[in-house]
């Protein structure tokens, strides 16, 4: 195999093991046959949050407007953690409260308001999550205003896309620009070796 085609190798993957690395919550709200469902999907990084102490809830599954709060999934222990920035306090005008009519998978909660976020107690740093809420009504009966929410922890980020935005994909992730810089930085090293080798180069 040729130095280039070893340094283009090389250059892929490091473009895909650091795109890999970029964990980060989404949060999907749609409307489905009279419903709202709330899904969560990725993983965080916990580096720098600072853990708040633990606490037990009776029932995931609680959505607020007012206060930007959502709980997804289930879990009978939980823990609080603090250091989030971005996003808003309010995820529309009406102050709508609502218990979810079913609920599946991982827990998550988003605490909008005070810029804070829930794991269950049991939750590893960097493991994936999976989980989700139905509430009935729709995204304008619970006074969700649609669009991007994003939210970021000391080293994650936690993204909540409602209605089109999370129907045209919105949460789909964008490499940050050290990815880039990477990418860019191998395809520069590729460039240079061609040119080294290009008055004898050959492709038989």
């Amino acid at each position: 195999m040729s130095r280039a085609i070893q340094v283009a190798a090389a250059a892929v993957a490091v473009f895909f093991d650091a795109s890999a690395a970029l964990s980060a919550v989404t949060i999907n709200i749609v409307e489905s046959n009279g419903t709202v469902i709330m899904s969560e999907s990725g993983s965080l990084d916990l580096t720098g949050s600072t853990n708040l102490g633990s606490s037990s809830i009776v029932q995931a599954g609680v959505f607020q407007t007012r206060s930007a709060t959502i709980y997804l999934g289930f879990t009978s222990l939980y823990n609080l953690y603090g250091g989030l920035t971005g996003g808003s306090r309010s995820f529309g005008n009406l102050n709508v409260s609502a218990n979810a009519i079913s609920f599946s998978g991982d827990f998550f909660g988003l605490l909008g308001s005070v810029k804070r976020f829930a794991l269950s107690s049991s939750y590893v740093s960097g493991a994936a999550l999976s989980g989700s809420s139905t509430f009935s009504g729709s995204i304008a009966s619970l006074g969700l205003t649609e669009g991007t929410f994003n939210y970021s922890t000391p080293s994650d980020t936690i993204t909540l896309n409602v209605g089109s935005a999370a129907v045209a994909g919105g949460a789909a992730s964008v490499p940050e620009p050290a990815t880039w810089a990477m990418m860019l930085m191998g395809f520069g090293a590729i460039g240079f070796t061609l040119r080294k080798r290009s008055p004898g180069l050959s492709f038989i």
